[in-house]
């Protein structure tokens, strides 16, 4: 039930930026998409799940899509999983104001909860503030 939900969520989501884009309207998005990606905590998307108005984008190019200052949504097909050698590059998309889509899974918790931690120790004065 929570799957169906969460495909439904995500395809009146999508159908509402293909809309958006045809008016002219809505931002650009970039979808991570790297075939043989491991998948921690959710089923691969199913085949019939495409991203017609979204930039595809491997590991290798992310960062740059991201930086891009036309692109305001990321997509992640692969639940909570990422390249986290790109977490830099996500998180400070994220930090000036760019929107995230996860696709099943959990939000990348462990990766938010080490910057909670990082940040505590931080303002704490335990450690510096580089990254």
């Amino acid at each position: 039930m929570r799957k169906s939900v969460l495909i439904a969520a995500a395809t009146t989501f999508l159908l509402f930026v293909q809309t958006g884009l045809a008016q002219g309207a809505a931002p650009a998005s970039v979808v991570f998409i790297e075939p043989g990606f491991p998948i921690a905590d959710s089923s691969a998307p199913p085949s019939a799940v495409k991203f017609p108005t979204a930039q595809p984008a491997d590991a290798d190019h992310l960062r740059d899509a991201l930086a891009a200052p036309a692109t305001h949504l990321l997509i992640l097909p692969y639940a909570s999983s990422f390249p986290e050698d790109q977490w830099p590059a996500i998180k400070q998309f994220l930090d000036r104001g760019g929107n995230l889509l996860v696709l099943g899974g959990s939000l990348l918790l462990e990766q938010r909860a080490a910057d909670l931690e990082r940040e505590q120790r931080v303002a704490l004065g335990h450690v510096d503030d580089t990254p």
